[in-house]
């Protein structure tokens, strides 16, 4: 299996308001090299159709699918499946306008 790569989590990040879930990633990171962040990830790499789509208007993200992250359930992993490849699109707690930011994004 490959080892958990954080940068791969950093797109996910970006633009967040007062970085509070910056913070939350490096509060998680310190945990253990087991986090639940950790965990949910590995899970979703095996299991990637697990999630349920999410039904936007974008283009974009027609196929995109929400997990929540174990531990976090406010909290949910936006992701995409291309082939072999999981594509985490954003990690947002659930009281933020989660669809208002979703439909604004766009892919790189």
């Amino acid at each position: 299996m490959q080892e958990f790569n954080q940068q791969a989590l950093e797109p996910a990040f970006q633009n967040q308001s007062k970085g509070c879930y910056t913070v939350f990633l490096a509060r998680i990171m310190e945990d253990s090299p087991h986090t639940d962040l950790i965990r949910t990830i590995e899970e979703l790499r095996r299991h990637p159709l697990v999630g349920s789509r999410c039904g936007l208007s974008n283009p974009q993200f027609e196929e995109l699918r929400s997990w929540p992250v174990t531990g976090f359930e406010a909290t949910r992993i936006y992701y995409l499946v291309d082939h072999d490849i999981l594509r985490i699109i954003r990690i947002l707690h659930g009281k933020r306008d989660v669809q208002g930011i979703l439909q604004r994004e766009s892919t790189v």
